[in-house]
């Protein structure tokens, strides 16, 4: 494409442009206005070189040369957006239709192919351009157009997305060196552009952006009863966020207003404005049920709309901060201007979270704290900062261009914040039918984005009527004697050249500072796309080949279902294959819940010595299987007995003993030793005799960690503890992992408050040393309940009843046939309202257990449980109730047993601590009613 002023852009312009990055060649560009079949017979001619985004089909084998994929497209079939006639894949609608096409398009093809599978004809309509196609649907010549997605829809619909295929830049056949040519560049760009072939597709041919109104008949019901008057809206809005939202003359104004009513009008929909006086009063009627809908929602968690039962539109403005100083300011935060409402806390945890980082703004004397000036008003701090009182303040980032757009006196900057970014949605009390949110999210995705952004433009530009009188003086004295007025004005002049001069010189300042700063933000963010684009790299491969394992296997099970003894094989590298990629996705989620801040320790009296039993359970059999040496040492611990996560700290040496397990040769030698030393911190180290020795004692511990294996490389060291680092990929090394262990095992230990250092030398081995303050505690009494798990006979539940609640069907089939294969008898339930009518109407001691997922439909697990403990009957409300479900946390575990259930089983499920746990449910159950 060719825009007025000559500028070039599309997919075929950018992908050449990104080539050339690679290659040493010029382009130019002749023959894009031309048609597609003009231009493939200059292509053939020699007037042209090269065509981009040509489809491989056989007719066109023959005059041309085809290279390597440079995107997919597909055939798509679009109607009027207004169409509510044809009905996606409802397709005795699509019988008779009127479809436009272009002369000799291969995707006609396609269709023909499409209808004949679908069973439906269709009258075909040719056309010679896009254009005319395009105007023809508008028009309602036509019922639908079939094309390929290789371009973008406008007031159009797409009902069939179908026949996916590559397509390619050609040449003219034997043109094999610029083919050549043109593969490099395409294997160049593979290694280095990233997903570039997705990212273009995005850019150009994104159908999700395109998207128009189009309210089913319910939705119109409902938008008819509002407008009718038969139903009424009262909204209300926050008052002190100009220009976001505020009251002038009495009447609601601002950015959030302009957008709401704009979505109102989209809807069709009338409605009454509550203005509150102020943020108390709005804050009050937030609570009460007095308004219908709040313009400027914004909410911690989905979990609380849910909990109060309200409803949310999709979000449609993200507010962004903005830190506001003086155009002298030389970097340091010694006073901060801070609104009543806002809080320093907050503004530090947002700076925290943002590419902007808090801690630059202090001093280098870190012992010098920032002076907190408390406003009544965000205004106040703005001006605050403009009369010198305050270096800083932070607001909403279009309340800062605002307020410096309209400084006349060009004091005043802001930088934008990258993050923290509140979206603000549309929110539903629970006195409103809420599939009025779903016609306000339609509005929403159909808003103009050129609308949006010239509103915003009309808050925050300057604006004429902000010149001062005296401005208006300068520009204009008075001419009472021509002469005094002369002189006055050149005056003027030199005075207005001298600042002039001296604001540009200011101005270049700022603007080789800001270059500076770009320059430093642009090396972050490049590299932090490289990590990332090595992340999905090796998670690409680390996923697929376990994935590619299960699905390979599972295929030669089938092909052999009467060798007993070889589908079992197949079924064990299936399971070894399913438990690594289990483990690299827990390790991706718990990453994530750490970087997130979510995770949290949880501290109990723990045994060190137990720990380090049972992690030399799992170490011992990865030894053997490589006749490793395994060493454990912990003669020095005179305190064994400790408050720690007991969780994380057998996660931290399962890890590090792993890596050195994967890491040593067959034959080599890992050590694992834990040196008490003398706490020097403590106050009282040596009161050993003390009666309350544990009191408010520490002890400290170094882990050590010893291989003889291959050890690492100097600059890897520099960054073995960032996320998905590894000194060489598993395609490389033959050995699987994620990258995460080191990263998780760091962020664990300095969340004890603890120090890891390492110690390696390639082709050698490495030592990796932990210290740890953790405080004592009494000696733990074990019992025989906490040592071993019991012993399940064969017979154990024969007989039992178990109601088996799951909505997943495949879910259903395989716990049905487990359990059934260990003597229970099994019912099912689809959903949660199933269930509890299964159990309200069963007798006393027909359920003996009940086993419970969580995310249903129709209603959930909780809820489900809920009902079922509310039940009159306590022998139905008693009935045992395990969670299985996907939601593995610790938290997921307390949502549980708060709704009201005896335990929680993490999917996928392993049997055996499902039978355990059913086992000790029903254990305790009995000797409670004996008693």
């Amino acid at each position: 494409m060719v825009n007025e002023d000559g500028t070039r852009s599309g997919y075929g312009y950018d992908f050449l442009r990104m080539a050339s990055r690679y290659l040493n060649v010029d382009y130019e560009y002749i023959g894009y206005d031309k048609s597609w079949d003009d231009m493939l017979t200059m292509l053939q001619n020699g007037e042209i070189d090269l065509v981009t985004s040509a489809q491989k089909v056989s007719n066109r084998e023959e005059f041309f040369d085809f290279s390597k994929p440079i995107g997919t497209s597909s055939a798509i079939l679009t109607v009027r957006s207004d169409n509510n006639q044809i009905i996606e894949q409802d397709y005795s609608t699509y019988e008779g239709m009127r479809i436009g096409m272009l002369l000799n398009n291969t995707r006609n093809d396609d269709l023909k192919t499409f209808a004949d599978e679908h069973h439906f004809s269709y009258e075909s309509v040719y056309f010679s351009s896009s254009r005319e196609l395009a105007d023809a649907l508008q028009r309602g010549e036509i019922d639908a157009i079939i094309s390929s997605s290789l371009r973008r829809t406008e007031n159009k619909r797409v009902i069939e997305d179908f026949a996916i295929s590559d397509f390619y830049a050609i040449v003219n056949k034997g043109n094999t060196h610029l083919l050549d040519e043109i593969n490099y560049a395409i294997d160049q760009m593979n290694a280095a552009e990233g997903d570039w072939t997705n990212n273009l597709k995005y850019k150009y041919y994104n159908h999700t952006g395109d998207r128009n109104l189009d309210f089913s008949d319910r939705e119109k019901e409902l938008i008819h009863q509002y407008a009718s008057g038969e139903k009424t809206l009262t909204v209300t809005c926050n008052v002190d966020r100009d220009p976001y939202s505020y009251m002038e003359n009495g009447e609601l104004r601002g950015i959030i207003p302009d957008i709401f009513a704009m979505i109102m009008d989209k809807a069709g929909i009338p409605y009454t404005v509550k203005i509150p006086k102020s943020r108390k009063e709005y804050e009050e009627l937030q609570k009460s049920e007095a308004v219908d809908l709040f313009m400027d929602a914004r909410f911690p968690s989905e979990t609380y709309v849910e909990d109060n039962h309200l409803a949310l539109t999709a979000p449609y403005i993200n507010m962004t901060m903005a830190m506001v100083t003086r155009r002298d300011f030389d970097g340091t935060i010694k006073k901060i201007a801070v609104a009543d409402h806002q809080g320093l806390s907050k503004i530090e945890d947002g700076l925290n979270n943002s590419s902007l980082n808090y801690g630059s703004f202090h001093n280098s004397n870190h012992d010098q704290e920032v002076e907190e000036i408390q406003t009544s008003s965000r205004s106040e701090a703005l001006n605050m900062v403009l009369d010198g009182k305050a270096d800083a303040t932070f607001v909403y980032l279009y309340t800062a261009q605002k307020f410096v757009n309209q400084d006349e006196r060009g004091l005043l900057t802001y930088t934008a914040l990258e993050s923290p970014v509140y979206p603000h949605y549309i929110c539903l009390s629970s006195t409103v039918d809420h599939e009025l949110s779903g016609i306000l999210t339609k509005c929403i995705y159909a808003l103009p984005n050129s609308e949006i952004e010239s509103l915003i433009s009309k808050y925050t530009r300057y604006k004429a009527e902000n010149i001062t009188p005296f401005t208006l003086i300068r520009l204009h004295p008075g001419i009472s004697v021509f002469a005094l007025i002369f002189l006055v004005w050149i005056l003027l002049t030199l005075i207005f050249l001298q600042m002039k001069l001296h604001t540009r010189q200011k101005m270049l300042a700022f603007e080789q500072k800001k270059a500076i700063e770009m320059n430093h933000l642009a090396r972050q963010a490049q590299e932090a796309n490289h990590s990332k684009s090595r992340f999905l790299s090796n998670m690409s491969h680390d996923i697929r080949t376990p994935l590619n394992a299960i699905i390979g296997f599972a295929n030669l099970a089938k092909c052999i279902a009467y060798n007993p003894e070889k589908t079992q094989d197949y079924l064990s590298k299936i399971l070894i294959s399913s438990n690594h990629l289990l483990a690299i996705v827990n390790d991706i989620l718990e990453m994530s819940r750490i970087e997130s801040g979510k995770l949290q320790l949880t501290e109990a009296p723990c045994c060190l010595t137990d720990i380090v039993d049972e992690v030399a359970v799992i170490i011992n059999e990865q030894t053997h299987e490589r006749n490793q040496t395994f060493t454990i040492d912990v003669s020095s611990l005179k305190n064994p007995y400790i408050l720690c996560d007991k969780l994380r700290m057998k996660e931290i040496l399962v890890n590090l003993l792993g890596n050195s397990v994967k890491f040593t040769p067959n034959g080599g030698t890992i050590a694992l030793t834990i040196i008490e030393k003398t706490d020097t911190s403590s106050s009282d180290t040596q009161n050993q005799e003390s009666v309350d020795k544990f009191v408010d004692k520490f002890g400290l511990y170094e882990i050590h960690v010893k291989d003889n294996g291959c050890g690492m490389s100097p600059e890897f060291m520099k960054k073995i503890f960032e996320p998905f680092e590894r000194e060489q990929n598993s395609t490389v090394s033959g050995i699987q992992g994620t990258g995460l262990g080191l990263p998780i095992t760091k962020r664990y230990i300095d969340m004890m408050n603890g120090k890891i250092e390492i110690l390696s030398e390639e082709h050698k081995g490495t030592e990796i040393i932990i210290t740890l303050r953790n405080k004592l505690t009494k000696p733990i009494e074990h019992s025989e309940d906490s040592t071993s798990s019991p012993m399940l006979s064969q017979n154990e539940f024969a007989g039992s009843r178990i109601l088996l609640v799951e909505d997943n069907e495949l879910n259903r089939e395989i716990a049905s046939t487990i359990l059934i294969e260990n003597g229970f008898r099994v019912d099912v339930a689809e959903n949660g309202a199933i269930a509890v009518e299964k159990v309200k109407s069963s007798e006393a001691g027909f359920y003996n257990i009940i086993l419970m997922d969580i995310q249903m439909p129709v209603m959930n697990g909780y809820e489900a449980t809920r009902n079922i403990r509310a039940l009159d009957d306590p022998a139905l409300s008693n009935i045992p109730i395990i969670a299985v479900s996907a939601n593995a946390y610790e938290e997921d575990k307390s949502a549980s047993l708060s709704a009201g259930m005896n335990g929680h089983i993490a999917k996928p499920i392993d049997m055996n601590e499902l039978f355990q746990t059913i086992h000790l449910i029903l254990k305790e159950r009995n000797s409670t009613e004996i008693k």
